[in-house]
């Protein structure tokens, strides 16, 4: 794997990981650790698997054999304050949320439960884990739960777990979130109200810190659990004229919370937005029109391209985007906070798709690239630059 470099520096022929498909909703997909990239992901037979790759070598390990050929499967890797790996895991609308924890080696520890939700039978989906210095190193682990919102529950260790408690409540709906932390005290969260397909979802934010929740300025937010209301509106679907799906979120060095969204003109016209918290508002841009949804079965017409942020240095995004009839993905910078922004290709002239790029934490860029015809059917492989 080659390594995230500057701005100028130009990158090679894309390598692979491994086969399979993700999501963008479970997060962490990519971690480095000591130098090593760690990436997880469900793959083409159902599996979740997760690879260790230093240089041109990639070790792989299944965590779990069959558990569903759904790109929701895949895992999200923690990497822990004591050195140690952490994956988090479950079928889509699952009836376990599992995880194992690595040792110093990097083995596998044995499968473990969660073995607490909130009520409802939608089961797990989307685990997020993230952990605090500021709080002793005490591990906090997002989902969604079994009544289709946003829960919660957290840990000393990553094995014993405080009793589920939902976050969000969306009476009908089932928001779409997205975790980050700045790794000491604070917990950024950008969500939508619903599933846009389903309702005219807004784009909302909130923050955790020193165990309350508040918004940008620093109002504090009753509960959990909140109604989305009760969180800044970043963008008003009613007022605006169009649904909006979140896909990143990413705190500054300055502490300020940028978000990553599309919103939709139409099935064959997204458009790609950036907002940033400067202090006193939200100041909000469109990025770039990233074309229409890319599965080839028309059932997931909100399926853009994806976005994300290199959480080292969010005024860097990559992006997948219909370039000249096929999806590309280009690394995108903004010098003054999402107003304007220059980018380059990592694909150009590629004839396979290319979508849903991550960067792992701390590390550089990974995507998926291949055929793809809906969540339980792709023939994808996961590569890196």
């Amino acid at each position: 794997m080659l390594p995230h470099g500057p701005p100028g520096r130009r990158y090679g022929a894309p390598v692979e990981v491994g086969s399979g498909a993700w999501c963008w909703f479970a997060d962490p997909r990519a971690v480095v650790v000591d130098g090593v990239t760690h990436v997880g992901w469900i793959d083409c037979a159902g599996a979740v698997r997760v690879a260790a790759v230093a240089g041109d070598l990639a070790t792989t390990a299944t965590l779990h054999a069959g558990l569903g050929v759904d790109d929701h499967d895949n895992p999200a890797l923690l990497a822990r304050a004591d050195g140690r790996l952490q994956a988090f895991y479950s079928a889509h609308g699952g009836p376990q949320m599992l995880f194992r924890i690595a040792d110093e080696r990097g083995r596998w520890g044995p499968e473990q439960s969660l073995a607490t939700n909130t009520p409802g039978r939608r089961g797990y989906t989307y685990p997020n884990p993230v952990q605090l210095a500021g709080e002793g190193g005490q591990i906090h682990l997002f989902w969604r739960g079994g009544d289709f919102n946003p829960a919660f529950s957290t840990s000393p260790d990553g094995v014993r777990w405080t009793p589920a408690a939902t976050l969000i409540r969306a009476p009908g709906q089932r928001p779409y979130v997205k975790i980050a932390t700045d790794g000491r005290e604070t917990i950024a969260t950008a969500f939508t109200d619903g599933h846009p397909r389903e309702t005219a979802t807004s784009l909302y934010f909130a923050r955790y810190a020193g165990g309350g929740w508040f918004t940008a300025g620093g109002r504090r937010i009753a509960g959990p659990p909140f109604a989305p209301a009760a969180a800044d509106r970043v963008w008003d679907a009613a007022a605006r004229g169009r649904r909006a799906w979140v896909h990143d979120v990413a705190l500054g060095a300055d502490g300020h919370p940028r978000i990553l969204y599309a919103v939709f003109v139409s099935p064959t016209d997204h458009r790609y937005r950036h907002a940033r918290w400067t202090g006193a508002v939200w100041d909000d841009h469109e990025i770039t029109p990233a074309g229409g949804f890319f599965p080839d079965e028309p059932r997931e017409r909100e399926y853009s391209g994806g976005l994300a942020f290199d959480h080292a240095q969010p005024s860097v995004a990559y992006l997948s985007r219909a370039v000249d009839g096929q999806w590309q993905v280009e690394r995108w910078a903004t010098p003054d906070g999402g107003v304007t922004w220059t980018h380059r290709s990592l694909t150009e002239g590629s004839r396979e798709r290319n979508v849903r790029p991550v960067v792992a934490r701390n590390g550089g860029p990974l995507w998926m690239r291949g055929t793809y015809a809906h969540y339980t059917r792709y023939r994808t492989a996961i590569v890196t630059a």
